[in-house]
């Protein structure tokens, strides 16, 4: 990997978690959808396993979400039953993203090929597999909302997140 995304996407990992602390909200929805196998539609949230996903990714130049967990995770439950469960994300993701979900249990190879060292992380992708940056740690659903936006928007090539979510909430 070269330098110049390396260092593109620790730029993209701080903003993102700068963003994540600058935005202060709470959503009190939720209800849980737990992924499985392969291509799933679970309280409609499309999952697809990584090969399919990128695949998919490719064929319909969407963007890329991968979500890694694992079973004993509790932020990765909250972000599952309060984040991923709510509607405005569901209808979102499944209309401009591929989503897909890791268990870093069971795919080990995956997790360490993405540098995930907390949980749960977020990847973002580009249809064509370029990664964008992660994002560690729980995202609620109005912060998460605004993220999609910026990087479905493909806004992460000419403004920083703060920027781009002080103008889609016009402070």
């Amino acid at each position: 990997m070269s330098k110049r995304i390396i260092l593109i996407s620790i730029v993209v990992a701080v903003v993102f978690l700068i963003a994540a602390l600058y935005l202060n909200t709470h959503s009190k929805r939720g209800v849980t959808a737990a992924p499985g196998k392969g291509v799933e539609t679970t309280k409609k949230l499309e999952w697809f396993d990584y090969d399919t996903g990128l695949l998919k990714a490719s064929k319909d130049k969407k963007p890329i979400v991968i979500i890694f967990h694992a079973d004993w995770c509790h932020f990765c439950k909250k972000m599952d039953n309060k984040t991923l469960s709510d509607k405005s994300v569901r209808d979102y993701l499944n209309k401009n993203f591929i989503v897909i979900k890791i268990d870093t249990q069971k795919d080990k190879k995956t997790a360490s090929s993405y540098q995930v060292m907390g949980l749960p992380t977020t990847w973002f992708l580009e249809s064509d597999a370029v990664r964008i940056g992660p994002l560690s740690g729980y995202i609620p659903p109005d912060q998460f909302i605004g993220i999609l936006r910026y990087i479905g928007g493909k806004h992460y090539k000419n403004m920083s997140l703060k920027d781009f979510l002080k103008k889609d909430r016009g402070m």
